[in-house]
């Protein structure tokens, strides 16, 4: 397909999600099934998301990225469903159609859609109370270095920087539902390397992989820090072990930068750069069903 062929599918697709989103948002308001309606609005928004990332649309891909994060949040609890969200993001899908008109001009935005993700992010619940960062096995009061999780502004979107194998991630911080320590882990009769047991998680088994062996990563040697954290998945839940939690930071505290070719990008939602730090955004529900497939 040349790139002509390609931006044009593009646009179709584009204008086809787009169309769904609006319709289920105008909806959604008198329907019985808002989950189901929120669900579909949210694979439109991430399979815009995806492929505005492969043509590197950065306007387009941020909003809809931004409009994801906040569906996820309403999929997690759909209690708290607001006119000002649906309001926020029908102006978002406003913006991706006006940007749509702009291809194949990818500078188009960059300035207007900082304010769409503003407004979308400023809408966030109560993330902070209702994400568990506390374990029982060595809570973490302070992972920030500067102020405790529970006094975070309620209203922000916050991100989680992590490190393993001396290369930094980060993932928002609504996809954690605990991180855990000093914790046993029961080894399996399987081969991938990469996994390394189970663990019996308030009742539950909660599968734990190995992040360095999973991506063939520099592996420290004794490392104090390193800690479990429990992603909160589409259907499930998934223990991943890496080396060291960093800091908690906002958006607006990265800037964004070229892709690398690396083994990363298919689990990664985009490349940034905070503190003189780079940072692969991981996308840990592609880890887990890549893991399935």
């Amino acid at each position: 397909m040349n790139e002509d062929n390609f931006f044009d599918t593009f646009i179709a697709e584009s204008r086809s999600h787009i169309s769904i989103m609006e319709k289920n948002l105008l909806d959604i308001e008198s329907s019985a099934d808002r989950k189901n309606l929120l669900q579909e609005i949210f694979r439109a928004a991430h399979t815009i998301k995806g492929s505005s990332s492969i043509i590197r649309y950065i306007s387009i891909k941020d909003v809809a990225h931004a409009m994801e994060s906040i569906l996820q949040i309403m999929l997690d609890d759909i209690s708290i469903f607001s006119n000002e969200i649906v309001d926020a993001l029908l102006n978002a899908c406003d913006f991706l159609s006006s940007a749509l008109e702009k291809l194949p001009d990818t500078d188009y935005g960059m300035d207007e859609k900082d304010a769409v993700c503003e407004k979308l992010y400023a809408l966030a619940p109560v993330l902070t109370k209702s994400v568990n960062l506390k374990s029982s096995y060595a809570p973490i009061q302070d992972i920030s270095g500067e102020i405790s999780i529970e006094q975070k502004n309620d209203s922000q979107i916050y991100f989680l920087l992590f490190e393993s194998g001396n290369i930094f991630f980060a993932t928002p911080l609504y996809c954690i539902k605990e991180v855990l320590r000093k914790i046993y882990i029961k080894p399996i009769n399987i081969l991938e390397e990469h996994i390394l047991g189970i663990v019996n998680y308030h009742g539950e088994i909660l599968p734990i992989i190995d992040f360095n062996r999973r991506f063939g990563l520099f592996k420290k040697l004794n490392c104090d820090e390193a800690c479990i954290i429990v992603f909160k998945l589409r259907e499930a839940l998934l223990g991943v072990k890496v080396d060291a939690l960093v800091k908690l930071f906002l958006p607006e505290q990265m800037t964004c930068v070229p892709e690398t070719n690396d083994t990363l990008r298919l689990y990664c939602d985009g490349y940034y750069e905070i503190d003189g730090r780079e940072i692969h955004i991981i996308n840990i529900d592609t880890l887990f069903y890549r893991e399935r497939s």
